[in-house]
């Protein structure tokens, strides 16, 4: 989770979550551009502050869950640092299934400015089974939402199982 992924979850401006957390907010916003990077132990000691503060409790009538994890092979796959190959060569990623409050289970992603939910069978497959191009039938976030999605690190993200 990136410092302003972090900041927009609660809700706060970037001067009210500089004053909450005493950091200058020149420094917040050099972060949040990526001038200068936050040590991970700040980050590490920002998510704990805020989770006893109750920033990253799940609202009760808002419940998203991660449920499993699937291969996406696309445009974003082929920049990514931590992209695979299959043995054909084609390079996919494992993205997070989540599931919404109305049932249905999709990826939660960034698209053009913007947070969207894309239902998982909204994505096409190749020959060697992997999701590929989504048809686009997805909606935008609500910033409720997106304050109840779950916070995972990367080892509750490997321990998810693999949805086919």
């Amino acid at each position: 989770m990136t410092i302003k992924e972090m900041r927009m979850r609660t809700g706060l401006t970037q001067a009210e979550f500089s004053r909450r957390l005493g950091i200058p907010a020149r420094t917040l916003q050099d972060w949040e551009r990526g001038i200068r990077q936050c040590p991970q132990y700040v980050a590490n000691l920002m998510v704990y502050y805020l989770k006893n503060e109750g920033f990253f409790q799940e609202s009760k009538d808002l419940v998203i869950s991660p449920i499993g994890k699937v291969k996406i092979a696309d445009e974003i796959a082929k920049l990514s640092l931590r992209s695979e190959k299959t043995k054909a060569g084609t390079p996919y990623i494992w993205e997070t299934v989540y599931k919404m409050p109305d049932g249905t289970n999709g990826l939660i992603r960034w698209e053009a400015q913007r947070i969207v939910f894309q239902p998982l069978d909204d994505f096409k497959t190749n020959a060697e089974g992997i999701r590929t191009i989504p048809n686009h039938q997805c909606r935008a976030l609500t910033r409720k939402e997106y304050q109840a999605i779950p916070f995972l690190c990367s080892d509750e993200k490997k321990a998810l199982p693999e949805i086919l």
